[in-house]
């Protein structure tokens, strides 16, 4: 089997990052998926754990994940896009093609289907200079998108303005014959994007 075209995602390890690294590299992986928190939780600083990454050869396939962004208004809004923007930062730094949004679970979230396509256009536009692209999951437990039509109606949207690409990556929650037992599932959809030559994968 050709490993170079697999990943590891740290989520599923545990230590500091550069035992992370160590892991993945030594399991003959060259490709990584990193949390926010091995960046910016590193005990020497964020330039450090992005200098750890960029000796360790992996190649950083994401960045995530950016959490209640979308359906905020006034400071909780300028909080999100604060946090949105240094979230780019660091993936730019480390070369991430991808930073990955998970629709929200706030409270405080509107469910109008413009108002969070808008948000989302608005951090694709954020991302473009950086060309750092986003990736829209729909969260089975999210507030008020939580289904795979839901979400693809707001990637949709977003991709026709044609600011950027987003990728559409989807949880999906199934339940059994009605009884609390769920199975969650981890789907990713290729889809053709309207911008000219591009693809959303």
């Amino acid at each position: 089997m050709n490993q170079d075209r697999f990943g590891m995602d740290t989520i599923t390890l545990a230590g500091p990052l550069e035992a992370k690294l160590r892991a993945v590299k030594a399991a003959g992986f060259t490709q990584i998926m990193l949390m926010a928190r091995d960046i910016a939780g590193h005990p020497d600083g964020e330039d450090a754990a992005i200098a750890a990454v960029r000796a360790s050869g992996l190649r950083v396939t994401g960045f995530q994940v950016l959490r209640d962004f979308e359906g905020l208004a006034g400071n909780l809004h300028d909080y999100k896009i604060d946090i949105a923007k240094s979230m780019l930062e660091m993936a730019q730094a480390l070369g991430a093609p991808l930073l990955l949004v998970c629709s929200s679970t706030s409270a405080h979230a509107t469910g109008d289907v413009e108002a969070l396509a808008q948000d989302l256009r608005k951090l694709a536009m954020l991302g473009v200079p950086m060309n750092v692209r986003i990736a829209y999951e729909a969260l089975s437990w999210g507030r008020h998108v939580n289904q795979y039509a839901q979400s693809w109606d707001i990637v949709r949207d977003g991709l026709l303005v044609g600011y950027q690409l987003l990728v559409l990556r989807r949880r999906l929650k199934a339940r059994v014959f009605g009884s609390k037992l769920t199975l969650r599932l981890v789907l990713l959809f290729s889809l053709v994007a309207v911008l000219p030559g591009a693809l959303v994968y």
